[in-house]
C-alpha cells in the first residue's frame, strides 16, 4: 500500500472539472429531494396522527353516549 501523500497525488491527477462541475449542479437538486421526502414523511405521519385521533375522539363519544365513560370534563385528555 503507498502512502497517504502517493494516494492524494495519484488521485489528484485524476481530477475532472467537468465531474465536479456535475457534482456542484446536482447538488441542489439533491437537495431538493431529501427535503420533498422529509416534508411527504412528516405530512404521512400527520395524516396519521390526525387519523389515530380522531378515531380515539368517536370511541370516546359513541362510549359516552352507551354510559360506560363518562364525558371528558373541559381540559380533560
Amino acid at each position: 500500500m503507498s502512502s497517504f501523500p502517493v494516494r492524494v497525488a495519484a488521485k489528484a491527477q485524476t481530477f475532472s472539472p467537468v465531474r465536479a462541475l456535475l457534482a456542484i449542479l446536482v447538488a441542489p437538486l439533491w437537495l431538493l429531494g431529501a427535503l420533498a421526502g422529509l416534508a411527504w414523511l412528516a405530512a404521512t405521519w400527520a395524516f396519521a396522527a390526525a387519523q389515530v385521533g380522531f378515531a380515539d375522539v368517536l370511541e370516546r363519544g359513541r362510549a359516552a353516549q352507551r354510559s360506560e365513560l363518562p364525558p371528558a370534563a373541559d381540559g380533560d385528555s
